[in-house]
């Protein structure tokens, strides 16, 4: 047809356009970034937010733009699950699958804050920017963009390394390298990876997360990693070693609570399987923590760790300034220093797993759906969200099956129900942030 003609037309303008602002988005930040003040703990450069965030709002409403032709009369119509309807008609129907996805999200994302080195908030505020800008800027009707266990092996490899600070700047590249992956038409291979690599990859990030919450689960004080000289391995291991020479501080509380918690979980999980049982879990482990904190109510008389005894009480933030990459170099590995090209492959790596999860979420709700979607113009969506995100100073993100699923299973219609999930996990964050401080980490 002619507008499928236009489609195609317009697609590589999009793409050349995409790619230059993207450029121009970095250039800018990393001249901004070395005006950082970056003495003050939350240093938040307002050129940095303003600039950026505005190239990349721009940046998606023309590649909208440019992929879909203006039609008088059908401008606020969208295509959904039901069909062809008006966006302000598809608003309400998707606001019961966005709140029950962003009760999914919110600890799934704690969870993944702690696990990668960075913060709880950091993941809460990757998810609520990594929905918002997806959402608006995406293809897929279903998937949801947030924080995602696929990356916590590499992002915990370099937060040991050059210090939360880097995984920002990992965003950053890994927008430029996600352009330039589409220039090239290389995401047209990714689906052709065995599917053993992809078992191998999913049970390596499970032993990854596993390990890395040990200390949480057995309530252990462990000390730094001692690390071998030459001895290159995965932080994982070095942890663990930690671990087990701390297993003196192992708590009783904590491993009770940890046991009990996980194979309850594990055969509400066999039972019924499509409920998402982390969601009343949580909301229980906060009351608990509650009741067992003499800051809160104070009830049991029990020594149970919890998110404030390492992180204090969580405040709701969405933003904080990046330092200059040249000093998280310089100070990286105790002030032994790194490499540019290290943070290079780190973000490469990131490129990829980003990629190939966002994809794969993504065409396994296209599959179940029966509802197609344009893998660029969903690629473009993610490249957009790595960049803000980057700006914002959070973690990059990815398409998440686990969410996307919920997404799909409770009702959604059309993308505005990860738009609509965005706004969601910042309301609850705003609100809820101190509750969940008393989360134990045994939990």
């Amino acid at each position: 047809s002619t507008r499928t003609v236009q489609s195609l037309q317009a697609a590589p303008y999009g793409t050349a356009a995409m790619a230059t602002l993207v450029v121009l988005i970095s250039s800018a930040i990393a001249v901004c970034a070395q005006a950082a003040d970056v003495g003050d703990p939350v240093p938040i450069n307002g050129m940095v937010l303003g600039v950026g965030l505005v190239a990349v709002v721009a940046t998606g409403l023309g590649l909208m733009m440019a992929s879909t032709p203006a039609v008088p009369g059908k401008m606020l119509m969208v295509k959904t699950r039901n069909g062809v309807e008006s966006l302000p008609s598809v608003i309400l129907p998707n606001v019961v699958p966005a709140i029950t996805v962003t009760l999914v999200a919110v600890p799934l994302s704690l969870a993944l804050g702690i696990a990668t080195g960075t913060s709880p908030m950091a993941a809460i505020a990757t998810a609520v920017v990594g929905g918002l800008v997806s959402g608006a800027f995406g293809d897929s009707a279903f998937n949801i963009v947030g924080p995602a266990g696929a990356l916590v092996g590499i992002l915990m490899r370099f937060t040991s390394k050059y210090g939360p600070d880097v995984v920002p700047w990992l965003s950053l590249i890994s927008a430029a390298m996600i352009v330039l992956m589409l220039v090239l038409r290389l995401h047209e291979y990714c689906m052709f990876m065995p599917k053993a690599v992809f078992e191998g990859f999913t049970v390596s990030v499970a032993l990854t997360i596993g390990l890395n919450q040990a200390d949480f689960a057995l309530g252990l004080a462990p000390g730094p990693p001692t690390k071998v000289e030459g001895l290159e391995l995965s932080p994982a291991i070095w942890k663990l070693g930690a671990s087990l020479k701390a297993l003196g501080t192992f708590q009783m509380s904590s491993t009770v609570y940890f046991l009990v918690g996980f194979f309850t979980m594990y055969f509400l999980f066999k039972v019924k399987p499509s409920i998402p049982w982390m969601v009343p879990f949580a909301v229980v482990s906060c009351i608990i923590g509650c009741m067992c904190d003499d800051d809160a109510l104070g009830l049991i008389p029990l020594d149970l760790p919890n998110l404030k005894s390492k992180y204090g009480i969580l405040s709701c933030w969405m933003a904080q300034g990046l330092r200059p990459l040249p000093e998280i170099v310089a100070a990286a590995d105790g002030g032994k220093g790194g490499s540019y090209g290290d943070v290079f492959q780190g973000a490469l790596s990131v490129t990829i797993v980003a990629v190939l999860e966002t994809l794969i979420s993504a065409q396994i709700a296209k599959q179940r759906s029966k509802m197609p979607y344009d893998e660029v113009r969903e690629l473009q969506g993610l490249a957009l969200s790595h960049a803000a995100c980057g700006i914002c100073g959070l973690m990059p993100p990815t398409g998440v099956f686990v969410r996307t699923s919920v997404n799909l299973t409770t009702g959604a219609t059309h993308k505005t129900s990860q738009f609509i999930q965005g706004l969601c996990v910042l309301v609850f964050a705003s609100v809820a942030m101190p509750v969940l401080s008393y989360i134990p980490q045994g939990g």
